[in-house]
Formats: structure tokens, C-alpha cells, sequence
């Protein structure tokens, strides 16, 4: 067990599969790629990477497990997953992904399942560590994909999710707007299993409403800003 410090959630607590992952140069790598691209041009403090949120995105996912009172195998699988969700981003992000073939999500599930292996020394590790902590490699492929539609597919890939509480919120501290400050906390807290699929108590919408609220500020706000794209276009 190791312990970090993160810029937005604080004391992170990381276990022995999410310390074997993140030393994978698949992962590593994302400490070297923009989370927001060219939006520092913009709003200089902007120079997170894909790296941390990554981390803050399997953080989230093991809380909304506990949430959900999950057992440890569903709960190691949403954590690996949310580690692994974006380890098939180009450089620049989502800016150069329209000369990729193929989505990042795709090549995240085939770098995940072992049918790709990027050009990098010791890379081609990942399901073989996945399958030593007895984890099915196209179970989490398919959760990062977005092909599972089920509970452990919503914590990663849904309306509400690990990646997009853990996106916003990080997103708006790193650019200085407010948009994206929700109530995560209260979120997870509302959070249900109902007919195999994760629902929000009526008592909570109205936390799941400032959020979605926020996600549609931040584009127009951020993501979508005249100058970013422009820049991009420019590349």
C-alpha cells in the first residue's frame, strides 16, 4: 500500500494492482500528454495530464464501489479500469484523435486485452498483471469501451461517472472557472443499484442536475473556447 498526494482529492490510498499499473510505461506515458490540449494557451494553469486524472478517475471508481458495496473482485475491476480508461490517448489528446483509425477507447480495450502493444521498452505487461490479481482483461475492455451496460459499466462509462466527476471538477480548478465546482461527495452518496444498473435517490437529482449543468457550461466555457479550437485546427 502507497499513499499519494492529489491535487484535488487529496490522500489517495493506492493498493498493490493500481501501484503495478501506474508503473506500466502505458500508463506513464500519460504523465507526458495534455489533459486539455492547447486550452493553456487560454488559461495558462491548464498543464494537468491525462496521468493524474487517471488516478483521480480510479480513486473515484473505488469509492463508488464502497458506495455500492461491491465485492472485492467487482470493486478491483472498476478501479483497474478507471486507471486504464485512457491509456489509448494520442499526444494532445482528443486534438490529434481524428487521425487515429480507430477511438482512444478502442485502442485502450486492445492495449488492455494484449492485441495491441504500443512502441515502447517493457510496454505489453497489462493483462498479464491483470490476470495474476485473477482480473478478466476483456471484462475491463469492455467497461472502458463503454460495451457494458451494466453497474460496473456505468461507474466508468455513464451519465454520471467516475471519469466525468473526476474531469470536471479537475478541469475547473486547473483553468480557474467555476463551472465545474459539483458536489462529488453527495453524488456518490446517492448513488443505488437498481435492475442491475446504478440509480440516483430522488433526493439527490438535484446534485446530478448542477452537475450536468456544470459539464454544459465547462464546453462553451472551456473546452470549446474560440481560441482552443482555433489552435487546434492550426495543428
Amino acid at each position: 500500500m502507497k499513499v499519494l498526494a492529489d491535487t484535488i482529492h487529496g490522500i489517495v490510498d493506492l493498493d498493490e494492482l493500481q501501484i503495478e499499473l501506474i508503473d506500466q510505461p502505458e500508463l506513464q506515458r500519460l504523465a507526458w500528454v495534455h489533459q486539455l490540449a492547447f486550452t493553456k494557451l487560454v488559461f495558462p494553469g491548464a498543464n494537468h495530464t491525462r496521468f493524474e486524472h487517471s488516478i483521480g478517475c480510479s480513486y473515484l471508481a473505488g469509492k463508488i464501489a464502497n458506495q455500492l458495496e461491491l465485492t472485492k473482485d467487482e470493486k478491483r475491476t472498476v478501479i483497474a479500469a478507471g486507471l486504464l480508461h485512457d491509456i489509448g490517448h494520442p499526444p494532445m489528446s482528443h486534438t490529434l484523435e481524428k487521425f487515429l483509425h480507430f477511438s482512444h477507447e478502442k485502442l485502450a480495450s486492445k492495449i488492455i486485452t494484449g492485441q495491441e502493444k504500443l512502441f515502447l521498452p517493457e510496454s505489453g505487461q497489462i493483462p498479464i498483471i491483470l490476470e495474476s490479481y485473477g482480473l478478466d482483461p476483456e471484462k475491463i475492455a469492455e467497461i472502458v469501451s463503454g460495451k457494458q451496460k451494466n453497474y460496473l459499466g456505468n461507474i466508468i462509462s455513464g451519465d454520471v461517472d467516475a471519469d466525468r466527476l473526476d474531469y470536471l471538477i479537475r478541469d475547473a480548478y486547473y483553468t480557474g472557472v467555476s463551472h465545474g465546482n459539483i458536489g462529488i461527495e453527495r453524488i456518490i452518496k446517492m448513488m443505488k443499484i437498481k435492475d442491475g444498473k446504478i440509480c440516483i435517490l430522488e433526493k439527490g437529482v438535484r446534485s446530478v442536475e448542477e452537475m450536468l449543468i456544470a459539464r454544459m457550461q465547462m464546453y462553451p466555457a472551456v473546452y470549446w473556447h474560440h481560441a482552443v479550437r482555433i489552435s487546434g485546427l492550426m495543428l
